[in-house]
């Protein structure tokens, strides 16, 4: 014999509580220290090619007035993702982008650049929604010229 109102309430309404989790997380998240952060995924090419591996970092751009943490992804075969392992999402507002692309190279220690560098320290400045966005980025040939050797 069940009693009324007790197990069977709870799995019904278990379907509305995950979408409104999914609906939380497809908005932005937060990093435990109550700032939201949000999705950015897209692709970099370096000359019209994909880049085949480097770094995206969304920085806040302070001189805008845009303070708080940065974000950041990991390049791979001319794509990007925050979400991505090792990503981190970035905030809304102006940013400046940097950009690095290398060749892969063979595999260094975690966190190690093993590749030639193509380019390194491309600057392009952003304006993030506070929403999840999709930025492609195409650096120029000239942006070869900025690596020190």
């Amino acid at each position: 014999m069940r009693r009324s109102g007790a197990p069977g309430r709870r799995w019904r309404c278990a379907p509305v509580a995950a979408l409104a989790c999914g609906a939380l997380a497809a908005l932005g998240c937060n990093g435990g220290d109550g700032i939201s952060r949000y999705r950015v995924s897209g692709t970099v090419s370096f000359d019209g090619h994909p880049v085949p591996a480097g770094m995206i970092y969304f920085n806040p751009d302070a001189a805008a007035g845009n303070d708080g943490p940065a974000g950041f992804a990991e390049i791979v075969a001319g794509r990007y993702d925050t979400t991505a392992k090792g990503g981190r999402h970035a905030i809304a507002g102006p940013h400046q982008v940097v950009i690095e692309g290398h060749d892969p190279g063979p595999a260094g220690a975690a966190g190690e650049v093993a590749g030639r560098p193509l380019f390194g320290g491309h600057r392009v400045s952003l304006d993030l929604p506070a929403a999840a966005s999709q930025h492609d980025f195409d650096v120029p040939a000239s942006a070869a010229t900025s690596i020190v050797n």
